[in-house]
């Protein structure tokens, strides 16, 4: 997958160099930037394991009703600040990634190939200057709209998912602690 990443960065800059006197060269380079930036954005996508966040989340859930619930001492200051609103801050992210993840997949895809499109169509010249224009403005905005939410649900996923693999037992210990607690009263 690098490889072909790279060839076709390579042959992107390669076709930018040929038609580097064309009308559009300077939005064929920023068409072949977005384009390379959303391969990166796709491959980070991909990384972050559907599945276990599936699973992780409805662990997440499961703990966060048991330390919140009857059982807690909510009314202890240390304990709400140190571990409730520590899941929370875990809980978040994994919510926001699994309501919204098949969207920016869709929307990368879809970024993508309009992207392709244009460029194709900038490098032979197809668009008066006035649609070129045009095309090129709604494409940057919808770029920097998938950009935008992959940053905001993503790169916090990343980091939920390494605060949890380190936080879990713990959370887990404490809620088993008031799990106990609450079938003794």
């Amino acid at each position: 997958m690098k490889k072909l990443t790279l060839f076709l960065v390579i042959a992107s800059l390669g076709a930018c160099n040929w038609n580097g006197n064309g009308t559009y060269s300077q939005e064929i380079s920023e068409i072949d930037k977005m384009l390379v930036q959303l391969d990166s954005m796709r491959s980070l996508y991909q990384s972050v394991d559907q599945v276990k966040v599936s699973r992780e989340l409805r662990q997440i859930d499961s703990l966060h009703e048991i330390l919140t619930g009857p059982g807690a001492d909510l009314e202890d200051r240390n304990y709400v600040f140190g571990v409730v609103e520590g899941i929370e801050y875990v809980k978040e992210p994994y919510e926001k990634f699994y309501r919204d993840g098949s969207q920016i997949e869709e929307d990368l895809e879809y970024c993508e190939s309009q992207l392709k499109a244009l460029r194709l169509d900038l490098e032979n010249e197809q668009l008066d200057s006035l649609k070129a224009r045009e095309y090129f403005f709604a494409e940057s905005k919808a770029f920097n709209d998938v950009v935008l939410l992959h940053y905001k649900r993503v790169r916090p996923m990343d980091k939920a998912m390494a605060i949890w693999d380190t936080a879990a037992a713990r959370y887990l210990q404490i809620a088993s602690k008031i799990d106990s607690l609450a079938q003794e009263q």
